[in-house]
């Protein structure tokens, strides 16, 4: 018995772009409920999320947080990219869709996060996710930064005092 046509598979969750994930998942070293999914460069990935042109500065490992499966903790593991701009002759941060600046978690989980303390309090958000207080209270505030950054408020054309 295979897999029906057109089902979705867990892979297919954490399949970004320029990235493929890996067919191992393995148990993060400090945090007993959590699985880290290797993300693999993949063909195009000399062209993701670059602006910038100029050649590689240095690369290093970043493990970001995601969304949670099945009540374990998910991490994503891959390599962040710093180019040498040609343009302004200064190191800049590859970026990528799917991360929050900074990049410790991916937007999604920021997401959820946000949407979660719009209903319940941070305490309640942070003791179900596995954060700290101060981490969900920046995710939430990074989150509403976004949300406004989409959706600019206008000014108001009339004050009325009572």
């Amino acid at each position: 018995a295979g897999i029906a046509p057109g089902a979705r598979q867990l892979r297919d969750s954490y399949r970004f772009k320029g990235f493929t994930p890996s067919t191992f998942v393995l148990q993060h070293p400090e945090d007993p409920a959590g699985w880290v999914i290797d993300l693999v460069v993949g063909e195009k990935g000399a062209l993701r999320g670059l602006p910038y042109s100029g050649r590689r500065y240095d690369e290093r490992t970043v493990l970001v947080r995601d969304l949670d499966c099945g009540g374990w903790h998910v991490y994503l593991r891959f390599a962040l990219r710093r180019i040498d701009c040609k343009k302004c002759h200064n190191v800049k941060r590859e970026r990528i869709d799917f991360l929050a600046t900074p990049p410790k978690f991916t937007e999604r989980f920021e997401d959820l996060v946000g949407k979660q303390a719009q209903e319940s309090s941070l305490t309640a958000v942070a003791e179900l996710l596995g954060l700290s207080w101060d981490q969900a209270a920046r995710i939430e505030r990074s989150y509403m930064e976004r949300l406004l950054a989409r959706t600019p408020l206008k000014a108001p054309r009339v004050i009325g005092v009572d």
